[in-house]
């Protein structure tokens, strides 16, 4: 009994030593391969419908790493409208719009597509 005893105190204290060994270690952002990236959201959606006049505003879509090298372009039909993280548009015609985010690290890129609808209101 005595040397039962013994022993789970030293396994206690060897299992210690190694949770303490551990708890020094830092922790930093994630290394990416180059090329390698991640754009995501949260709220994203291929088809979207909003009323004439309405603005549609797309500010929750991220892009990782978030260290400045990846590269962001929004067209809408076809067109650059904003070269920032997030975009927001104001429709004044009906009709059916295309909305792009194409992101772009070291070469390679990734996008994301959006139809707007934009109707006309009956209120």
């Amino acid at each position: 009994m005595k040397n039962d005893m013994k022993m789970i105190y030293i396994l206690l204290a060897i299992a210690s030593a190694a949770v303490l060994a551990g708890c020094g270690k830092t922790v930093s952002d994630p290394e990416f391969a180059e090329g390698e990236f991640y754009v995501y959201s949260t709220t994203w959606v291929a088809e979207n419908e909003i009323f004439l006049g309405e603005t549609f505003t797309v500010d929750d879509l991220y892009v990782s790493p978030a260290d400045g090298s990846v590269e962001c372009c929004w067209t809408l039909d076809g067109e650059v409208i904003s070269w920032c993280r997030t975009v927001s548009c104001t429709f004044n015609q009906t009709g059916v719009h295309e909305l792009v985010f194409t992101a772009t690290r070291d070469g390679v890129a990734k996008t994301r597509k959006t139809s707007i609808s934009v109707i006309q209101s009956n209120r």
